[in-house]
């Protein structure tokens, strides 16, 4: 069971979906149909349904109504991410995110208090290979010299316990392909970890590193690879990527195909190009799913959302019903959830997309300033998510105040809603106080342990717990560890905050 709002059971919930397009891969449908929807969930699809007494009628003639989409790479948790992930997944026609590598070992149960329940959108995760998750792990704590730094901190026998909680919940396990973890032993060990796991890997390609990279044996990576594992930025234009020169892709790539390794978009920040999509395309190199890689650096663009990334391939040329799977059914194969997601089916929860195609000259942009302009562009009309419609609001995930972190920092005065903590936080807040005061190292690891041992005691719980002591920084709260925070700041500066905050009435 997913993150989010997967407890849901939509009692009451009753609409009906009338006239529109339905277009399925999964099913096959692909014509003219009604939607009929109770108690949230999906309970027929037919021509001219009659809809129950109470339910809310929408027509959507002209509209084509699909399977909820499902963005396999996001960033949900940690310093990259957002503070409502809601706003780049239900109401950006997105009911599945999966958070990549946002959380390692360590890290997980922070975004499990954190998140469960919290998010209308279903949530999942791929857990990355670094414990303490992958905004700790590329400011140096542990990947930065060589695998030495790695190896003797992976808590191994913590990752099988943690994977048998929540294997629903986790969909695979990532590793980036560059510095030392993407040399050709450390990633033979970690494939060797994945299969004992039991999960999937889940490998970022395209060194993003300001250093100038050492070459990795990508055709050695590549074979490593089992047909359950998936390749993200397969069109990345930065080294140690797909492509061994303009032209051409590494002969270990046409085996992957073959053998039903998946390539993922993954369009981020800095690891699109339109030359090397084109180019990949000419040479029969698609993609098996398409994802935003959505963060703080790009939701204001070149990303901006999912549907927007679909667009960009309507532009270089595929159909929707060619781009549709990419988002649904092979997505949730890719997240071995086909049987909740990616397909419209009687009896299944009622996540429904209904998409506009606009026929209108539309300019999209790569991730190295490259422009191209389609004929189309796809539009969100809303999301059905348990049955509940909610309305598109780009500018929900816009706003600075869900994307950064850094404006979300309140330095020179507590955040207000910190100020009018309630007894129990305010005594929280002195507890962590007094577990960081003596400490030997101001190390992410070690404040991480002691404020773990803090919160996993409370009785606020350690998501309630967490948030508290996050807020006494930030405003909005964005979800993260509240240890591997404070260790980005100075000690005497956390400390003068949480005992102001502590002794405030």
């Amino acid at each position: 069971m997913s993150l989010g709002s997967s407890h849901a059971d939509g009692t009451g919930r009753h609409l009906l979906l009338r006239g529109g397009h339905v277009l399925d891969p999964a099913s096959g449908l692909d014509g003219v149909a009604d939607v009929a929807v109770r108690d949230g969930r999906i309970s027929a699809i037919g021509p001219d349904l009659t809809p129950d007494a109470d339910a809310e009628v929408h027509d959507v003639t002209s509209r084509y109504v699909v399977p909820g989409l499902i963005d396999i790479h996001m960033h949900a948790f940690g310093g990259i991410g957002f503070s409502d992930s809601d706003t780049v997944g239900v109401q950006s026609g997105v009911t599945t995110l999966c958070d990549a590598g946002g959380a390692g070992t360590w890290s997980f149960p922070d975004m499990h208090a954190q998140l469960d329940g919290r998010l209308r959108t279903d949530m999942y995760s791929w857990l990355y290979v670094g414990p303490s998750g992958i905004a700790v792990s590329l400011i140096g704590e542990e990947q930065q010299k060589d695998i030495r730094s790695i190896v003797p901190v992976l808590p191994i026998t913590d990752m099988f316990e943690l994977v048998d909680r929540h294997r629903d919940t986790i969909a695979g396990m990532k590793v980036p392909a560059f510095g030392p973890t993407g040399e050709i032993g450390p990633m033979t060990m970690a494939k060797g970890l994945a299969r004992s796991l039991g999960l999937p890997l889940y490998i970022h390609v395209g060194d993003i590193q300001e250093r100038q990279p050492l070459p990795l044996d990508m055709d050695a990576i590549i074979d490593l690879l089992d047909p359950c594992d998936t390749v993200t930025h397969c069109y990345s234009p930065n080294p140690n990527s797909l492509f061994r020169s303009e032209t051409e892709l590494y002969p270990s790539v046409a085996a992957a195909i073959e053998r039903g390794v998946g390539f993922d978009v993954g369009m981020g920040a800095f690891n699109f190009d339109f030359r090397i999509a084109r180019r990949s395309m000419e040479l029969g190199f698609l993609p098996t799913t398409i994802s935003s890689d959505l963060q703080q650096a790009n939701v204001t663009g070149p990303t901006f959302s999912l549907v927007n990334v679909m667009g960009m391939f309507l532009a270089m040329g595929m159909s929707l019903r060619e781009i549709l799977p990419m988002v649904t059914t092979h997505a949730a194969e890719r997240l071995r959830a086909s049987d909740r997601h990616g397909a419209l089916r009687v009896g299944r929860a009622a996540d429904i997309t209904v998409l506009d195609l606009v026929d209108q000259p539309t300019e999209f942009a790569d991730t190295v300033g490259g422009r191209l302009t389609g004929r189309q562009r796809l539009e969100v009309v809303f999301t059905a998510k348990h049955g509940e419609v909610v309305r598109p609001d780009a500018e929900a995930a816009q706003h600075p105040g869900n994307w950064s972190n850094f404006l979300a920092f309140r330095e020179e005065e507590p955040p207000a809603a910190a100020l009018e903590y309630d007894p129990a936080r305010r005594a929280l807040l002195g507890t962590v106080a007094d577990a960081l005061q003596d400490l030997e190292s101001w190390s992410p690891l070690v404040v991480q342990e002691a404020v773990t041992t803090v919160l996993s005691a409370h009785a606020l719980g350690r998501g309630a717990a967490g948030r508290a002591v996050l807020g006494a920084f930030l405003e909005p709260v964005f979800p993260q560890s509240p240890g591997y925070f404070l260790a980005t700041k100075d000690r005497p500066f956390v400390l003068e905050r949480l005992r102001l905050l502590a002794h405030h009435s």
